[in-house]
Order: C-alpha cells, then structure tokens, then sequence
C-alpha cells in the first residue's frame, strides 16, 4: 500500500468525475 499513489490517484478521479459532470451539463445547455 503506497500512498503516494493514492494520494495522487484519488484528486485525479475527482477532476475527471468532475470534468465528466461539467460536460454533461454543458450538453444539456448546448440542447437547450
């Protein structure tokens, strides 16, 4: 168990959920 890698594990899957949440949005609003 090597935290390094989590630690830099975990905040790159909150960019990538977060930037996955932004572009759904932006398709919504892109319909709209």
């Amino acid at each position: 168990d090597d935290p390094t890698i989590s630690d830099e594990f975990y905040p790159t899957a909150n960019l990538v959920a977060f930037y996955l949440i932004a572009f759904q949005v932006l398709i919504i609003l892109v319909k709209n």
